[in-house]
């Protein structure tokens, strides 16, 4: 057998590991390439993120108006009840982000009081399709922050290509930095103790 022949497996193997471990694309059909794989082991933003500025405008997450999972209305007025905002982009069909879960839901409880909230956004949660999906992962892994039905006029959720993808803002709306892949408790406490900083 020739040599590259043995190769082939193994380099779809850790391929295929890679974007399990970091990332889903957008929906179930489409599978998303994120240059963001080993970035899930450092604390740093991707390169290829929308921070907080552009030139000397601020990027902001926009206006909307939503529901949350339980029917309560919610707009950009959200953010201004903490000093920072972890948007957390997720999808019902993507392994990395329901695993990921239940350390933000202890990461949401332990930063309470240090003015940082948590905040879900179910991407693919439309029109009532996967709803009762989403309620059931929520329930699952006990992630019970406010999660956010996607608002179709968002330019930013437009905008994302893995899930899943964590946005934070301030309480003004503005982006502070975006990350994609999935991270342990500790990466994401050492990334949100930056953004408080």
């Amino acid at each position: 057998m020739k040599r590259w022949m043995k190769v082939i497996p193994v380099t779809a193997v850790l391929l295929a590991s890679a974007v399990y471990l970091t990332g889903c694309g957008q929906n179930a059909d489409k599978q998303a390439q994120t240059t963001d794989t080993a970035e899930a082991d450092t604390p740093s933003a991707d390169a290829n993120d929308d921070t907080a500025e552009t030139g000397t405008v601020k990027e902001t997450f926009g206006t909307f108006a939503s529901k949350d999972l339980d029917g309560n209305d919610v707009t950009q007025d959200i953010f201004k009840d903490a000093k920072v905002t972890m948007i957390n982009v997720w999808g019902t069909f993507c392994g990395p982000c329901i695993k990921e879960m239940p350390d933000l839901a202890e990461l949401s409880t332990e930063y309470k009081d240090k003015d940082l909230q948590i905040i879900g956004i179910p991407l693919d949660v439309i029109d009532g399709k996967n709803e009762d999906a989403a309620r059931d992962i929520v329930a699952e892994t006990g992630a019970d922050y406010t999660h956010v039905l996607p608002d179709a006029s968002s330019t930013i959720l437009g905008r994302v290509q893995v899930v899943p993808t964590t946005i934070f803002v301030n309480q003004d709306g503005d982006i502070l930095n975006v990350y994609t892949g999935a991270r342990s408790k500790s990466q994401w406490t050492e990334i949100m103790d930056a953004e408080l900083a």
